[in-house]
């Protein structure tokens, strides 16, 4: 593996053995996939949705879907805490 210029493990594909798969995507959800696309330089959506799903499915395949549901949630609780804690300072 090889470090990439935005601060994370580049995944290397085959894309010999590639197929197109169609899903439809809600329009929030692609704009925030452009979003993520431009600050963290990605070159299309392709190529971060490709990046996703191999990531979730080695996270998924180590822990499990419960498991990896409640890490999800401790997460998500850590991060209400960080911007409450950012509301408190913020009022000082």
């Amino acid at each position: 593996m090889s470090r990439s210029p935005r601060q994370g493990t580049v995944i290397v594909l085959d894309i010999r053995y590639t197929r197109v798969v169609s899903v439809k995507l809600d329009v929030s959800l692609i704009k925030m996939i452009d979003d993520l696309c431009e600050k963290y330089n990605y070159k299309n959506r392709s190529e971060f949705i490709r990046e996703a799903i191999t990531l979730y499915l080695a996270i998924l395949q180590k822990y499990g879907r419960v498991k990896l549901e409640n890490i999800l949630k401790k997460l998500d609780g850590l991060e209400e805490k960080e911007r409450a804690a950012g509301r408190l300072y913020s009022k000082k």
